[in-house]
Formats: structure tokens, C-alpha cells, sequence
């Protein structure tokens, strides 16, 4: 009794087309009737509403089975052409998506150029300072040679504090990390 009320209405395979629900589209088209949906809302296939007493019915004008070449059933394929998109259309995705993505590459180029001199420059910085630094050690130690006192034993100085001595080099320590951060970025950057 129900089977009668849910057939398509007469003339369904009329112009080598037939008229089925949405959940037979999907099962013919091998796609899901989200993707049926879409397909009819993107004007791919057509289909009609058909108000019915139980609510509305969608039913989506496929190839008859007739019409399908060798007992094959419609697909995706054969619904939306088979046929490849032409060079005009490659052209225009080239130069829609592509085109962006190189003049991008191309300043990314350009910023990863600067980075490399800059950790040139302080790599460079960094050696001038430790030699400098270097050459502050040798005096400070020459200076406190001559102002001890001698006595036959030696005596002992209080170890001046780490934390003294840490306040004094910490941005030597903080320029060397830097340098090691820029060096991998770039490192990175470059492959």
C-alpha cells in the first residue's frame, strides 16, 4: 500500500531521464545525500519538491538506466561531464591560486636573505664582544695582582658571588641564544 504512495509520479523516464528520492540519487551516484544536495543546489542536477500528504518529497532527475552506457548506473562523473577542464580554466586557477603562493614565496625569499645577514652581523658582534670581553678579564686580573698584600701564607678572598658574576654576562649568554634561535629559523627557513 505504501509502495504505490512513494513512486515517483507518471512519466519519470520521460527523455532518456528518471525521477528518484534523494536517498536513490545518492545510492546511484555513489556520494552522499549531503553531496546530492549540494549537487542540486550547485545547479549540477535538476530536481523538483513534490508536496505529498506525509510532507515533501525531493525527486532528482538522473540518466534512465536505458540511457547509461552498458548497464552501468550514473555517476558523479557522468552527471557533472567527464570531460577535464580546458587550459583556460587551468590558467585561471594558475593565476587565482599560484600566482599568490609564488609572489609570496617570493618575499618570504627576501625576508629569509635579511635574517641571514642580520645573524651574519651578529655572529660578528658576538666575536668582537667575546674578544673584548677577554681583553676586560686580562686587566681586571692584572689589576688585582699588584694590590695584594704578601705574606708568607697565602691569604684567602672570598669568592666574589656568582650571581655578581652573572649580572655582568648575562647578555653576552642572552646574545648567544639569540644567535643559536636566528641560526635554526633560518636553517629552517631555507629548506
Amino acid at each position: 500500500m505504501l509502495a504505490g504512495a512513494m513512486q515517483p509520479p507518471d512519466g519519470s523516464h520521460r527523455g532518456g531521464f528518471q525521477a528518484v528520492t534523494l536517498p536513490e540519487a545518492s545510492r546511484l551516484l555513489g556520494v552522499s545525500e549531503s553531496t546530492v544536495r549540494r549537487m542540486i543546489k550547485a545547479g549540477k542536477l535538476e530536481a523538483d519538491r513534490v508536496e505529498r500528504s506525509q510532507g515533501h518529497l525531493w525527486l532528482i532527475k538522473l540518466p534512465s538506466p536505458s540511457a547509461s552506457a552498458a548497464g552501468h548506473p550514473p555517476t558523479v562523473a557522468t552527471v557533472e561531464g567527464a570531460n577535464p577542464p580546458g587550459p583556460e580554466a587551468l590558467a585561471a586557477w594558475s593565476a587565482a591560486v599560484l600566482a599568490p603562493l609564488v609572489a609570496r614565496m617570493g618575499e618570504q625569499e627576501g625576508v629569509i636573505r635579511d635574517q641571514a645577514e642580520q645573524l651574519g652581523r651578529l655572529g660578528e658582534r658576538l666575536d668582537h664582544v667575546t674578544t673584548e670581553l677577554g681583553r676586560a678579564r686580562a686587566e681586571i686580573q692584572a689589576l688585582r695582582a699588584p694590590t695584594a698584600p704578601e705574606s708568607p701564607e697565602p691569604a684567602r678572598e672570598a669568592p666574589a658571588p656568582t650571581w655578581r658574576l652573572l649580572t655582568r654576562l648575562w647578555p653576552l649568554g642572552a646574545g648567544a641564544v639569540l644567535i643559536a634561535v636566528l641560526a635554526v629559523a633560518a636553517a629552517l627557513a631555507l629548506r
